[in-house]
């Protein structure tokens, strides 16, 4: 925990040296990664949860998080041509690490220029509200999940 917190607060000093961010917006960062490894760890309680082997339960960990840091990437590039910005944007962010990506770069440039000025354009006019609003949710949905699988195991 302390090794971690040493990691968040050196990782703060080099983004406010090196970009000038805000302590505001480095909150902000702060709190999308905390939310993140929450998440993570929620989903992997989960699977604890679900399976009784523990070899079982760490290979599906495993598995949830491949699946996360890899293939959701991979699926969406097979795919994106042919959705539409504001789609393509949704199917990012409902997975809590492209969540936690897009937070991390809104808080440097909020206007969204980094996804491409078309794309920002688009995804601001379909969106509206939920372009943080989306994010937010799927870094709160495992652990929601988690006390709901917590809650019947009972």
């Amino acid at each position: 925990m302390a090794a971690t917190l040493v990691a968040y607060i050196a990782s703060f000093i080099v983004i406010y040296a090196v970009f000038g961010v805000a302590p505001p917006q480095l909150l902000t960062l702060g709190l999308s990664l905390t939310a993140l490894s929450t998440s993570l760890l929620s989903l992997g309680f989960s699977a604890s949860l679900y399976f009784s082997d523990k070899a079982a339960a760490m290979g599906a960990g495993f598995l949830i998080w491949l699946y996360l840091t890899y293939v959701h990437d991979l699926v969406l590039m097979a795919v994106g041509p042919s959705l539409a910005p504001g789609e393509l944007f949704v199917a990012y962010v409902i997975n809590p690490i492209g969540a936690a990506r897009f937070l991390a770069m809104y808080t440097i440039d909020s206007s969204l220029s980094f996804l491409n000025p078309i794309t920002a354009v688009e995804v601001r006019l379909s969106l509206g509200d939920l372009v943080l609003a989306l994010p937010a949710a799927a870094l709160a949905a495992p652990a929601a999940i988690f006390i709901v699988l917590a809650a019947r195991q009972r």
